[in-house]
């Protein structure tokens, strides 16, 4: 696997691109996936997904 370091660019690439399709969502839905995707990106590390016992 690759060291954290290393996945940075990778990370920020994906963050962008998850900022750049917010700007042209049609609904809520989309916007909540798009949040949760940006969450798991920018924070791996913290229990994702509603905040339930099982969400990780």
């Amino acid at each position: 696997m690759p060291a954290p370091d290393d996945l940075a660019p990778i990370r920020e690439a994906i963050i962008e691109q998850i900022v750049a399709m917010a700007q042209t969502a049609k609904n809520s839905s989309t916007i909540l996936r798009l949040a949760e995707a940006y969450a798991w990106m920018a924070h791996p590390d913290q229990p994702h997904g509603g905040g339930g016992p099982d969400a990780r």
